[in-house]
């Protein structure tokens, strides 16, 4: 999937945004018209900051990125509870 370069990191504020609630994340900047939505099921790590998602979700990430540049561009949002 290629890696985020500093410059792009730096000016959009980070590599994720995080918001409180799906209506916050939708009026974001750093997403489209029509976002691609993924659930976690869990989180792990000492944290539990590191998301786990559903294989099928996975894949349908994987199939997204093909072609595109968005995670490059650092056009991802975060919804935390």
């Amino acid at each position: 999937m290629g890696q985020v370069s500093r410059e792009s990191a730096v000016q959009n504020g980070g590599l994720v945004a995080y918001e409180k609630d799906l209506e916050a994340a939708y009026r974001n900047d750093r997403i489209g018209k029509s976002p691609l939505t993924v659930k976690g099921v869990a989180g792990q790590g000492t944290y539990r900051a590191n998301v786990v998602i559903a294989e099928t979700d996975a894949q349908r990430i994987r199939a997204a990125v093909q072609g595109r540049t968005f995670l490059n561009q650092c056009r991802v949002v975060f919804v935390i509870d």
